[in-house]
Order: C-alpha cells, then structure tokens, then sequence
C-alpha cells in the first residue's frame, strides 16, 4: 500500500505520505527538513510496518502556517493525522530537533504513542555551542540568507546528489516564517523535568562520533525508566540518511523484540 496527498488539520493541508501495512510508525522531521528526510526509512522499514510521513506546515509542500509553529500545534496536527488515517496507537520517530516533538508526543498523548525512537535525541538544548548554532539559523531563516540555510542542511544531510537536491527543492518550498518559528521554538523547549513521567518504550539511538548528542542520549537514558540506549560506533549525527542501514536495523529490531510486544 503507497498513498500520498493533503490532510486538513484545521483548515491547513497538510503533505502526508504513507507506505506498507502492520504496525504503523511515523516520522518526524527538524526545522527546513521535510518528510524526505526519512527517505530510506521510507523505502526499508515500509517492507515491515506502516510508515508514515508528513511535511509539517510551512515544510515543504504543506501550507504555511498562520499560527506560530509549536511543538504543542505539531502534535495537535499528528493526531489529526492520525484520526484521518484511522490510527489509534503509533510507534513515533523523531530525528534531531524532531526528537523533542515525539517527547511532546508521548508526555501529552501516552494513549496514542505505542513507542518512541529519538535518532540523536535531546529533550532540550543545554550547551551553548549548540544554541549558538540554532540562534543563526533562525536568524538565517527569516532573512535573505535563506537559501545559503537551505543548501547547508541539505549537504549536511545527503548521502548523494539525488537526495541533495530532493532535500534542497523541499526546504526552499517552506515558509521562512514558520521555518524560523520551528528553530526558535528549540530554544525555549525544555521537558527534562517531566522524562521520569515516560511511560512508553523508548530507543535511543546516537552516533559514536557525535560527541553532543552522545551526551543527550546517555541524559535521556537516565531519566526515561523503559529505555534503551544504542550507540553506531563510527556514525555521526546524521543517522536516517548517512548510517541509515544500521538505524533501521535497528528500529526493526526495537519494534519487533522490544516495543511490539514480540509482534
């Protein structure tokens, strides 16, 4: 089953694609990023599950958004995604800054979340070279700058040049606004506090040459009581694309053994 096309989630449409049968598992990008981001997700895990991906709005080729972008409104969208496609429980897959809006997720919709996987996960930004890095690109986002941003997060994240300018024409369809939205969001996200309150299965996934990360991840495995932390020894930070055969060996086994309930 491969179907693609718009959801309304309140007089927004929404880009949703959707691939495969079984348990369903959806994806969720970063800021300028698009659900393109989990191409080879897309491709692999739908001979297992239901993959689901979806631009957020102002990505890609969802409508701009007129309400500021929000982890809480993205959520609020992925449920009514997930009402539309007659999904009542979904394994959630964020990547990156994604991974703070599948946190959300699971905090404030645990009777819908089946499982989480954080692919090089943090639940806030508490390092300032980090914060550093997002505060130029909302800065970069919401100006004329904006392509350089794009073409950046692109090459950063292809693993050819197919998939570059797929990722580049994707984030130059976005809104700036939104896109800068989503950024700036990040900065202010902390859920830290509420970690122990997961009550979902969890796999953590990192790179072992993404020292930031690898920091977060072992701060998320503390806190999260159902969770597993796994480490790519020679990955860095860009797992759906660049070490995607090992991150979805592994999704496979997490869902199959540890989250599926031996489905």
């Amino acid at each position: 089953m491969q179907n693609s096309g718009w959801v309304d989630v309140g007089g927004i449409r929404v880009f949703v694609q959707e691939r495969g049968t079984g348990i369903p598992l959806i994806f969720i990008h970063p800021p300028l990023l698009t659900g393109s981001n989990f191409y080879h997700q897309w491709v692999s895990l739908s001979q297992y599950f239901r993959v689901i991906l979806f631009d957020i709005r102002g990505h890609g080729q969802s409508d701009a958004s007129t309400t500021p972008i929000s982890y809480g409104l993205i959520v609020q969208d992925m449920e009514r995604i997930l009402d539309a496609l007659g999904i009542d429980q979904v394994f959630c897959c964020g990547y990156s800054t994604g991974t703070s809006v599948a946190l959300e997720f699971t905090l404030t919709r645990p009777e819908r979340c089946r499982g989480i996987v954080l692919l090089s996960g943090m639940s806030g930004v508490y390092d300032r070279g980090l914060r550093q890095q997002i505060q130029l690109a909302v800065r970069m986002a919401d100006s004329p700058l904006f392509p350089v941003l794009a073409a950046s997060i692109a090459w950063g994240n292809h693993d050819s040049p197919w998939i570059f300018k797929r990722f580049f024409q994707e984030a130059r369809q976005g809104d700036q606004q939104n896109i800068a939205q989503y950024y700036r969001y990040s900065l202010f996200y902390d859920c830290f506090a509420r970690l122990k309150e997961v009550t979902s299965p969890t796999l953590l996934l990192c790179g072992g040459k993404d020292d930031r990360y690898q920091r977060y991840g072992e701060l998320l495995h503390r806190e999260i009581p159902h969770s597993k932390l796994m480490v790519i020894p020679e990955a860095k930070h860009q797992l759906p694309t660049k070490w995607a055969a090992e991150t979805n060996q592994a999704i496979i086994q997490f869902i199959k053994n540890d989250g599926g309930n031996g489905e």
